[in-house]
């Protein structure tokens, strides 16, 4: 907790204070929901952030009531939570660590976030905190229509015994609740997510300043594509960002 309050009051005074453009989401460490809690309110309060960030990739589930603190406060001050990946290493959802980064770095955002959204949906927090808005993010888009029909079939079959507080199917809960994911500007299964999940639900992002992003060309590829509509472009580009972060 003290890194995580170190690291947010640092983002704030080097970066977001300098400027009206940039706004700091708060990074919310799992070891202890209710600290999390409050250090979510003084970032939100005090340091005029917009949401908290939450790791994926980790020995906790998210779904899991310990972090109702977080959830409940996030929805109480209006400010999104994101799910997001901490690092490359897998070895909280497997025994042995793989051994070449290329096939840490190819797994672990993807992994994380099938993980952690089996969780949160079956375990019922976008049930338990209808006006809490959710992002996955970092791991592509093209998962989405896959996974979303893979836990539909799941929940067909076991959500009377084990999805109680689930009255619709995992699909129709990401339409009807603010549930929201980011994409690659260039992936080729963008337009079949889009259109499953529908435009306002996708949001670009730069990766900046990582050493694998494409930013600025990612815009002009997102911008020039021919498999995208306008309405597309515009919400994905920005619009869905705008309304997620309440900007």
């Amino acid at each position: 907790m003290a890194l995580a309050r170190a690291y947010n009051t640092m983002l704030y005074k080097e970066l977001t204070s300098q400027s009206p453009r940039l706004r700091g989401v708060a990074l919310l460490p799992l070891q202890d929901p209710a600290a999390s809690a409050r250090e979510l309110e003084r970032c939100v309060g005090e340091l005029g952030f917009v949401g908290g960030m939450l790791s994926a990739d980790s020995y906790y589930l998210l779904g899991h009531e310990r972090f109702d603190p977080v959830y409940a406060t996030a929805q109480r001050l209006k400010v999104p939570i994101t799910v997001h990946a901490a690092g490359t290493d897998m070895t909280d959802v497997g025994h042995e660590p793989f051994p070449k980064f290329i096939q840490a770095h190819t797994v672990s955002h993807v992994f994380a976030q099938l993980r952690q959204i089996t969780s949160m949906m079956f375990d019922g927090v976008p049930v338990r905190f209808p006006e809490l808005s959710i992002a996955y993010l970092e791991a592509g888009a093209g998962w989405i229509p896959y996974f979303l029909q893979r836990m539909d079939e799941e929940y067909e079959k076991r959500g009377h015994a084990e999805a109680k507080l689930l009255t619709q199917s995992p699909t129709e809960i990401v339409h009807g609740h603010q549930i929201y994911f980011s994409c690659e500007a260039d992936e080729p299964l963008l337009p079949q997510a889009l259109a499953y999940v529908g435009n306002d639900r996708i949001m670009y992002a730069s990766d900046f300043p990582h050493w694998d992003h494409s930013y600025p060309k990612s815009v002009k590829e997102l911008a020039d594509r021919a498999d995208l509509g306008d309405d597309a472009k515009r919400q994905v580009l920005a619009g869905n960002a705008r309304r997620f972060y309440k900007l």
